[in-house]
């Protein structure tokens, strides 16, 4: 059996405070199952956030991006970027 002790986003504590029994957990659980658990991590991404912040900030340059994209599947899609007829 798996006990997990969990630790928060981008915080020092864990989500279980044993001092005042709270956190995330409900009151008298202190750890996180085999059967609570729903997913797993795949894969760690760890800048991916910025991308969306600067799109977000630069209007243009989300526009710039999706035309990109766009043209770039319209050719692929004609097969004119691989050299085929």
């Amino acid at each position: 059996m798996y006990e997990l002790l969990t630790k928060g986003d981008n915080n020092a504590h864990h989500d279980y405070n044993r001092q005042y029994e709270t956190g995330l957990y409900p009151p008298g659980q202190r750890w996180v199952y085999k059967r609570d658990v729903v997913g797993t991590a795949r894969a760690y991404l760890p800048y991916i956030g910025h991308l969306t912040i600067a799109l977000n900030e630069y209007p243009r340059a989300k526009w710039l991006l999706v035309g990109g994209l766009l043209l770039l599947v319209s050719f692929l899609s004609r097969g004119e970027l691989l050299g085929v007829r």
